[in-house]
């Protein structure tokens, strides 16, 4: 690997740059130079870079003073970044290539092909933009970012922090702080996100776009259609309204109620609560630090609770998956199946705690290492798992007809005052105490088992 340094007026011509770097300044000048897999060119205080052509994993920086221009840039990891001072004019970004804009940098004239990237970071600026359909545009909106040019032939323009009227096919769009965004319609392939005290309204989200909202931002006039992605962080200081698939909804002053999540996510945090929530396909619902969730049905979709988080009178049904971890506690919990084996999950991991799960046929519940699981009931088909590590205090364990209650302890697992009813059955590779097996129940010991 080599180093070249150009200054003080010196010019380089040609040079290949091969896991080699140079660096151009106080008036030095890199002209046709081709900067191929990890290689780098850096164009700082005074220097300018000139017909240069980034390759895959090849990288150009213009920062504090450097000019590039005319640049090409083209495959996989192939960048050219500019950030606070630098300017980069004349720019072609081909499929695969990527530039990107960081506060206080400046892009003019540039062109960006079908899989080609430009970034726009809040406070950077980038005028006439010419980018065909098929390219990747992410934008982030702030009162110090300047953004103009033609998406697939429409004009747009990002100023004073405000965008309107954008259509975003195949990127981002990041509202940020103080900013706004107006009418904007997301499509497939499209991703805005509303960050704490930026606004957005009227906003259109197609299936395969996503919508997010973080804590302290605000969104309006939500149209999202079936198939859309939306994430929401549900907090004090969050406002957002709208409909999903026609049914309206709100997150107003911490709270939201009868939502429906079929795509993306629901983060409940500090002081904010979530009540009758569905969870659908591919949807995650997360309660956080002080957040809680009342009388959630999940069905296909996931449910984590953790730090501090609370979730009561759950009912996971088959296909869903619930996680209880670090903190969190899960009352009242209800997991649901078909038949055996093949229902819903109920994972009980380290610092968590389940209080009252019922366990009914094809539901699994599995208490891990640090895990706690106390007043539980499984019945006919249904399955407990104490994992090494994992407790299980208060357990009540029936069969019914033909099925038959299971719970597994294994190894280091302590299965604490246990009823075994008609049906029921233990399986004892660990410990188990206070143990009461009535007519019909079984305690089999295994190998290593003590009870």
């Amino acid at each position: 690997m080599a180093r070249y340094d150009v200054t003080n007026g010196q010019t380089s011509t040609g040079k290949i740059l091969n896991n080699d770097s140079m660096y151009v300044s106080m008036g030095g000048t890199a002209d046709n130079t081709t900067v191929n897999d990890y290689g780098d060119l850096y164009v700082s205080n005074g220097g300018t870079a000139t017909n240069t052509t980034v390759n895959a994993s090849g990288m150009l920086y213009v920062s504090n003073g450097g000019t590039a221009d005319k640049t090409t840039v083209n495959g996989h990891w192939g960048y050219l970044i500019v950030s606070n001072g630098g300017t980069a004019t004349n720019t072609l970004v081909n499929a695969n290539g990527e530039f990107d804009v960081f506060s206080g940098g400046v892009a003019a004239n540039t062109t960006v092909k079908v899989n080609g990237r430009l970034e726009v970071r809040a406070g950077g600026t980038a005028t006439e933009i010419t980018a065909v359909e098929g390219a990747y545009l992410g934008f982030g909106i702030g009162p110090d970012t300047y953004v103009k040019g033609a998406s697939a032939g429409a004009a747009f323009e990002i100023k004073d922090g405000s965008v309107a009227n954008f259509t975003l096919n195949n990127g981002y769009l990041n509202v940020a702080s103080d900013g706004t965004a107006d009418n904007t319609t997301v499509n497939k392939g499209g991703y805005m996100w509303v960050s704490s005290d930026g606004v957005a309204a009227n906003t259109t989200v197609k299936s395969g776009g996503r919508l997010g909202v973080r804590a302290g931002g605000t969104a309006t006039e939500i149209a999202a259609v079936e198939g859309a992605y939306l994430e929401f962080d549900v907090a004090p200081d969050t406002y957002i309204a709208g409909t999903y698939a026609g049914s309206a909804f709100e997150i107003k002053d911490g709270s939201v109620a009868n939502f429906t999540l079929d795509r993306g996510f629901l983060h409940v945090s500090a002081g904010g609560t979530a009540d009758n929530t569905t969870v659908n396909h591919i949807g995650l619902l997360v309660v956080s630090s002080g957040g809680t969730a009342n009388n959630t049905t999940l069905n296909k979709g996931y449910f984590i609770v953790s730090n501090g988080g609370t979730a009561d009178n759950t009912t996971v049904n088959s296909g869903g998956s619930m996680w209880v971890s670090s903190g969190g506690k899960a009352d009242n919990t209800t997991v649901n199946g078909i038949s055996f084996h093949q229902g819903g999950y109920f994972d009980v991991s380290s610092g968590g705690t389940a209080d009252n799960t019922t366990v009914n046929s094809g539901g699994w519940l599995t208490v891990y290492e640090g895990g706690t699981a106390d007043n539980t009931t499984v019945n006919g088909w249904g399955t407990l798992y104490v994992e090494d590590g994992g407790k299980a205090d208060n357990t009540t364990v029936n069969g019914s007809g033909n099925t038959i209650g299971e719970v597994c302890v294994y190894d280091s697992g302590i299965l604490n005052n246990t009823t075994v009813n008609a049906l029921g059955q233990i399986l004892l590779f660990g410990t188990a105490t206070n143990t009461t097996v009535n007519s019909g129940g079984y305690l089999c010991l295994q190998s290593g088992g003590t009870a």
